[in-house]
């Protein structure tokens, strides 16, 4: 009988900022566990990937993991393979930073194991040809990608089993073709089943090779497998299976079939495995693809393999946050390099920054990952941290403010920057002279760090989901689940019509109420909410001043009125705080009677916690969680205490002023099913308005920041 050759390489990561207990948690459920099925199987032999940012929490918690693992790796039984130390997507960071971070991880595994790693886990299969003489340099001999990548080069199906060479500017790569058959089957339908199809594979060819490259968590962590897998002996009965047939079914790593001759020579197209290209597309796109590819597979299935999705990168247009967050850990990625410092700084900064790269909250699909307010936080920790330490090695430890205006995002359009030692703040004009980021340093907190409601595809399946355990038994893949965590999320299905940031300027009409303006459902009487703003800044004795003017419409019944409306922004040369001057003019000649309301959000992560609480008079304690909803009067003080962080944020009013306060939350998938996450709390200032013709008003609040 012809044999084949049967590669598994399975790849184990946790996101940088990751909750100690959830990581426990996949410990427990995937990684020890098929460590001790392992051991007790020893012909069987797999490539293992562990990114560096669940190594760094394994040597922190479970440093006995890597002594079981050093035992297999001495046996034969384990080929550790490196990867970008942080788990980024390689082709979204610097070119450095590629060969750096793949530099790193293998440094690590060669100290601990004694052996350099030949091959590398690509992150999220994001393939760019670009890549190849980074990982080269980096002492990388192989990869692997899904076999969508060479359908999509036009390559047979038929000859997708084994390994090919590609190149890049004669500097050559082997790459090797997951196949998503086996990662369907694996470990969802019975261990017989891939047998049988590895069978087939050697019958009809001889010397084939059948690469498995998956994540480690469908061995336990996703939704049934952990009884499925070990608890109803789904892992010892596949080893067991391929133990018993490994006359004609040869186990190798990947590293020695690498060395085989290969079948070809490939190139490849920009591609990911097939669910994140669909991922990527808009929102409104992806029904329309996935309807189509179905009715493709349905009438010439031979036909799909020409059918493909979106481009990774596009996540950064889908997503204002994502960009935001990786436009700003480009910028301070090359201000470390051209910075005045020592090179111990530099490689601090560049490390830090190189954790921001961490890829999970910078794209969204079936799992959570920029849905997850924590996990967007742990990269602006490590933001702010880099740049107070740049702030601290270029100008010392004294006062001083900076402006700068500067496209960081690479719109077409310049943002502001406004900074002293205490706070970054971006205001891009453009968008409403909206205020996007806060960033407090010396406590590495994003005060900003909320997300927009928008459309996504699977919202139209909210209304489908079952709640409970349907589906859970680990017999169905979680691209196929339709599951909810609690009932009734339809009602939450509300979206956004412009970015949720701060600084953003409502006019009202007069049958607004908290509801609606939650629900997005309200009336704007204005055309101020991103629209363009003229921005001077300048930098004083006392600190910086930015102005923000806008002449526009306000609609009263009849014809429109005429206002200007200035925010004028005034930054200290010290302090984690800033003030606001808004000016109102009535540019017209009739009497205007107006409904203005400054919106504010703070993204501070937990809505519904006894540690996470609003300060605001007249509101009982037991009604001030930052998930609540509420009207206050008259107030001059609101207050968002997080004592798990212990630090205080908010706003003060010179005059009693009139406050809503609701919270912003989306509905998301992730592996469980349908989940409402709190995203921020939306702060409503608010005040009516008479003004005479010719006439202008003006008020103000202070932002402040305490720690405890």
């Amino acid at each position: 009988m012809n044999t084949i050759s049967f590669l598994l390489a399975l790849h184990n990561h946790q996101p940088v900022g990751n909750f100690d207990d959830v990581v426990e948690g996949a410990y427990q459920k995937a990684y020890l566990p098929f460590l001790e099925v392992l051991e007790r199987h020893p012909s069987i032999r797999i490539g293992l990937h562990n990114s560096g940012c669940l190594i760094d929490w394994l040597e922190a918690h479970r440093p006995e993991y890597f002594d079981r693992l050093g035992v297999l790796v001495e046996r034969g039984q384990v080929e550790p393979i490196t990867g970008g130390y942080y788990e980024p997507v390689l082709p979204s960071i610097p070119e450095e930073d590629r060969q750096g971070q793949v530099e790193k991880l293998s440094r690590w595994i060669e100290n601990r194991f004694g052996r350099r790693p030949r091959g590398l886990w690509l992150t999220e299969r994001v393939w760019e040809p670009g890549l190849i003489g980074p990982l080269a340099r980096a002492g990388v001999e192989y990869t692997m990608v899904d076999d969508s990548h060479f359908l999509a080069a036009g390559f047979d199906p038929d000859r997708l089993w084994g390994s090919f060479m590609t190149e890049d500017q004669a500097v050559p790569l082997r790459v090797f073709p997951i196949s998503k058959e086996l990662r369907y089957l694996i470990p969802f339908r019975p261990p017989e089943e891939t047998v049988e199809l590895l069978r087939r594979l050697a019958g009809e060819e001889p010397g084939r090779v059948a690469l498995l490259g998956d994540d480690g968590e469908k061995f336990g962590v996703w939704p049934g497998t952990h009884d499925l897998v070990y608890r109803n002996g789904w892992l010892d009965r596949f080893f067991t299976l391929l133990e018993e047939n490994r006359e004609w079914l040869h186990l190798r790593f990947p590293g020695e079939a690498a060395a085989a001759p290969p079948v070809g020579k490939a190139y490849l197209p920009t591609a990911s495995y097939m669910e994140m290209m669909e991922w990527a597309l808009p929102a409104e796109i992806q029904n329309r693809y996935e309807g189509f590819l179905h009715r493709v597979e349905e009438s010439s299935p031979s036909d799909a393999r020409f059918v493909r999705g979106g481009f990774w990168r596009n996540f950064f247009a889908r997503y204002d946050e994502s960009d935001h967050i990786n436009k700003r850990m480009l910028m301070l990625r090359g201000r470390t390099e051209a910075a005045p410092i020592s090179e111990e700084k530099r490689a601090e900064a560049r490390e830090l920054l190189r954790a921001a790269q961490c890829n999970c909250a910078y794209w969204h699909g079936v799992f959570g990952g920029l849905y997850l307010p924590h996990l967007r936080d742990a990269l602006y920790q490590r933001l702010l941290r880099a740049e107070a330490l740049l702030d601290t090695a270029e100008r010392g430890t004294g006062p001083w403010t900076v402006v700068e205006r500067r496209d960081f995002d690479c719109d077409g359009e310049a943002e502001v920057f406004l900074a002293n030692p205490d706070l970054t703040l971006v205001v891009s004009p453009r968008e409403g002279g909206a205020l996007q980021e806060i960033g407090v340093k010396p406590a590495a907190v994003a005060v900003t760090n909320g997300l927009t409601r928008r459309p996504e595809a699977y919202h139209g399946k909210v209304a489908q989901a079952a709640t409970g355990d349907a589906g859970a038994d680990g017999s169905t893949s979680i691209h196929d689940m339709v599951r909810a965590k609690e009932p009734g999320l339809g009602r939450y299905l509300k979206y956004d019509a412009y970015r949720r940031s701060c600084l953003v300027d409502h006019f009202l009409r007069e049958d607004t109420t908290l509801e609606t303006f939650r629900d997005g459902s309200y009336g704007e009487q204005g055309n101020f909410v991103g629209e363009p703003y003229e921005g001077i800044a300048a930098e004083t004795g006392e600190g910086a001043v930015l102005s923000l003017r806008r002449e526009g419409a306000v609609w009263r019944g009849g014809a429109p009125g005429r206002i200007a409306l200035e925010k004028r922004l005034r930054l200290n040369r010290r302090g984690a705080g800033f003030g606001i001057e808004y000016l109102i003019e009535n540019l017209g000649r009739e009497s205007l009677s107006l409904w203005f309301a400054g919106e504010w959000n703070f993204g501070l992560l937990a809505g519904h916690s006894s540690d996470h609480r609003y300060r605001i008079a007249g509101v009982p304690d037991a009604e001030a969680a930052f998930d609540s909803c509420g009207e206050v009067e008259g107030i001059t003080e609101v207050v968002l205490a997080d004592r798990h962080r212990r630090f205080r944020t908010g706003l003060r009013f010179p005059d009693p002023t009139d406050l809503w306060r609701l919270p912003v939350e989306t509905v998301s998938l992730s592996e469980d099913g349908f989940e409402r996450i709190y995203q921020s709390s939306c702060l409503l200032v608010h005040r009516r308005l008479a003004l005479p013709a010719g006439s202008r008003t003006s008020f103000g609040m202070t932002f402040f920041f305490e720690t405890e």
